[in-house]
């Protein structure tokens, strides 16, 4: 076991950032300077420098990490492998996830796993997928479930259901006693969209374009950043959405909204479960992620 002061040396290395270091450990600011300034006491070294941009790691700094994080690894194993042989799997599992997996699918995948699996607490983070990807590079999160197009090479994914993006409008909006419409209808209706990193954005430009709409011409009327204010203005009547149907399966199910088809549009996408290649996955990240790639449709609907 690493003690604590290396803990939070690999943190603060990992983000280069007292702030966020903190916020990842559940620790205090002055609690994480202590502890570094308790590293370089011991070792008679400055392990970080301060910059206009942020911290950046010394020479000493980068070797500590580079032997820590060795450390850390082994640790990692020797733990799970104890743990195989108390036949009991705990701990921490971070977990990363794009707003249409993070926010409805993987609380279900949670709760099925922790059925099993008790004794395994969680630290999540919703974000965009490039987001997503930056907090796995960086060791914040251990496994990452991404939407749409993958956001870096460097990922070892694996396709575990689908997801499809749906035109809703409000139940008074004239087009909800309509079964289609035509894409090229579009370009007059206002529609709110996600936020032009999203992972939902780029699915929907992309389709678009294959079928020879400009995007840019696209009557855009908001631009938003969470599922639950577009379904919210969408049932206002500011605009018709598209958005995925996990977001809407409930609103659709009580009438809260209406779904309208899109005439020869495809907006079908990919949700994969990502990790970086040769990653040491903690013994609980391992049983989450086969549960994911093989056993999703136990408990979703």
């Amino acid at each position: 076991m690493l003690d604590y002061r290396a803990e939070v040396f690999i943190q603060v290395a990992q983000c280069l950032n007292i702030t966020r270091a903190s916020q990842d450990l559940y620790i205090s600011q002055p609690a994480v300077t202590a502890a570094i300034q308790k590293l370089e006491e011991h070792y008679a070294v400055k392990l970080f420098l301060r910059k206009p941009a942020g911290l950046e790691l010394t020479p000493a700094g980068v070797m500590l990490y580079r032997h820590l994080s060795k450390l850390k690894e082994a640790s990692t194993k020797l733990n799970n492998e104890m743990m195989k042989l108390k036949g009991t799997v705990h701990g921490r599992l971070s977990i990363g996830a794009a707003p249409t997996f993070g926010n409805y699918i993987l609380p279900r995948l949670l709760g099925f796993f922790s059925k099993s699996y008790p004794k395994i607490s969680y630290n999540l983070l919703v974000g965009n997928n490039a987001q997503i990807y930056s907090y796995l590079r960086e060791g914040r999160i251990e496994l990452a479930f991404l939407v749409g197009t993958l956001p870096g090479k460097e990922l070892a994914a694996t396709k575990i259901m689908k997801d499809r993006l749906i035109l809703v409008v409000s139940p008074r909006h004239p087009w909800s006693a309509r079964e289609t419409v035509s894409s090229s209808e579009l370009l007059t209706q206002p529609l709110i969209l996600r936020e032009k990193r999203s992972s939902s954005r780029r699915d929907m430009e992309e389709a678009f374009a294959e079928m020879g709409l400009s995007p840019g011409k696209l009557s855009a009327i908001a631009d938003f950043n969470s599922f639950e204010a577009i379904k919210s203005a969408v049932h206002a009547d500011l605009g018709a959405a598209l958005i995925s149907w996990w977001a809407v399966k409930r609103e659709l199910e009580q009438g809260w909204l209406s779904p309208v088809k899109i005439e020869g549009v495809d907006l079908t996408r990919d949700i994969y479960a990502a990790t970086l290649p040769g990653a040491g996955l903690t013994e609980a990240a391992s049983r989450l992620l086969r549960i994911a790639c093989h056993d999703l449709a136990d408990f979703l609907p």
